[in-house]
């Protein structure tokens, strides 16, 4: 993965999204979005970072907001439906103190699938520990795909993703 090139060779459009992806190498946050303007994308590559969790039901929401790219947005997960992809990173594994997970952050051209972002954060040591908490729940309860998805249309119709960074469980600035 390199800024300038596309994300996935081959693919050349993104919906305009931003959502939360597990892989081997720890959680990323892709931001997808056409022709993003060079205060934007200046935003996202160096701008302060709020982060926030908030859990109901099976959908845990990772929020996010970029000073000078954008409002509160939110990502719904569930590491549920990564089951039967294998081990991939290790949320097991305690967080020590002074310690945190690594957050990617990937600014994508939806209208072309070029990466114009890549950027690593260190999460605090608390919110890392909200997070894996959070996750490992997720993985000691029982898990319906539908009601996942009825959740996520419950919320939607119901309130903002300023609204759900008010009511979350935990918050973080990242510089």
């Amino acid at each position: 993965m390199e800024v300038g090139k596309p994300l996935q060779p081959g693919k050349t459009n993104y919906q305009e999204a931003s959502w939360l992806d597990y892989t081997e190498t720890g959680p990323i946050l892709l931001i997808a979005i056409n022709n993003s303007t060079a205060k934007e994308t200046e935003a996202v590559r160096s701008g302060r970072i709020e982060l926030a969790l908030y859990e109901r039901g099976p959908v845990l929401w990772f929020l996010y907001k970029i000073r000078g790219f954008g409002p509160w947005s939110d990502c719904p997960f569930s590491i549920r439906l990564y089951d039967g992809m294998g081990r991939m990173f290790d949320w097991s594994e305690e967080i020590e103190d002074g310690m945190g997970i690594g957050l990617q952050i990937i600014l994508i051209d939806a209208s072309t699938g070029i990466v114009k972002v890549l950027r690593l954060v260190g999460l605090p040591t608390g919110f890392s520990r909200t997070f894996r908490a959070m996750v490992l729940h997720q993985t000691e309860r029982s898990f319906d795909k539908t009601a996942y998805y009825q959740e996520i249309n419950n919320i939607y119709a119901n309130f903002s993703s300023d609204d759900l960074a008010g009511r979350a469980d935990v918050k973080c600035r990242i510089r």
